[in-house]
């Protein structure tokens, strides 16, 4: 967990008049870690296509309610910088975010990286409140273009979804 992350979670206990040890943020920290490392293995063991379980081309990570990057595990770091601009995107776009809800998106327009790349994103609620996104971006083949390949110059004509449910 990165020095900034620590402070705010920090200054948001104090106001609550609690405190996190820090032995408890480093079993925090790397509890979500797991859970992101278990996020990975989960798509390498089921993915059907060699672009994801031969070549890797997909990433997992976990944003805050208010779209910050809070955890990663190996992955593309083209795929995981764009992934707190997407949860953002989704809040933009959905006013009414529920328990149960997943979300398809892979506008470029809005924090992806290409049309070809999908991520679903899945808001988790704890006590009723909207506390963390997780995210599965992974390169889906033919699909995403106008044309069926993922890389050609007209790519930003093909099919976008930002608002799927």
């Amino acid at each position: 967990m990165n020095e900034e992350l620590r402070m705010g979670v920090q200054a948001e206990q104090a106001e609550q008049g609690e405190a996190l040890s820090p032995m408890l943020l480093a079993v925090l920290a790397n509890r979500f870690d797991g859970v992101v490392r278990e996020m990975t293995n989960t798509m390498l063991r089921t993915g059907r296509s060699a672009v994801i379980n031969s070549a890797r081309d997909f990433s997992c990570g976990i944003t805050t309610a208010d779209n910050q990057l809070f955890a990663t595990a190996e992955g593309l770091p083209v795929h995981t910088y764009g992934l707190n601009l997407q949860t953002a995107a989704m809040c933009a776009f959905h006013d009414d975010i529920e328990e149960g809800d997943a979300y398809l998106h892979n506008d470029p327009y809005s924090g992806n990286s290409h049309p070809a790349d999908h991520t679903l994103i899945v808001p988790v609620f704890w006590e009723g409140r909207h506390v963390f996104n997780v995210c599965a971006k992974a390169h889906q083949a033919d699909i995403g273009n106008s044309l069926p390949t993922t890389y050609h110059a007209a790519a930003r004509r093909g099919t976008s979804t930002k608002k799927v449910r």
